[in-house]
């Protein structure tokens, strides 16, 4: 199950012991990808519609890949071990402290 990631105010987070930082700036190609896997999941009428399971595990994939765009030792992580709950607590805490990767 998800581990409870608790993000310090310099953006320091642990897991499985190990500790994560997430950066003060982004180059241009990590906000693009990032940007890019954060926006909502589209339904598209030529696919097979997702099912309710499916579409949690896409969305829980699609954020743990947002952030190792963010934090290269993030992807060391083993995107299971996280709840979408944790990931969602990043995600937020990435939006209020570091606003300047939704600026245009």
């Amino acid at each position: 199950m998800g581990q409870r990631i608790a993000i310090n105010r310099d953006g320091v987070f642990k897991l499985d012991d190990r500790a994560y930082r997430i950066p003060w700036t982004f180059s241009r190609r990590p906000v693009l990808s990032y940007r890019l896997l954060t926006e909502p999941l589209q339904a598209s009428p030529s696919l097979k519609p997702l099912t309710a399971e499916q579409r949690i595990d896409t969305r829980k994939y699609l954020l743990w890949r947002a952030a190792a765009c963010l934090i290269p030792e993030f992807r060391e992580t083993d995107p299971k071990s996280l709840s979408l709950e944790d990931l969602d607590r990043l995600h937020e805490w990435i939006a209020r402290h570091r606003p300047e990767l939704f600026a245009s």
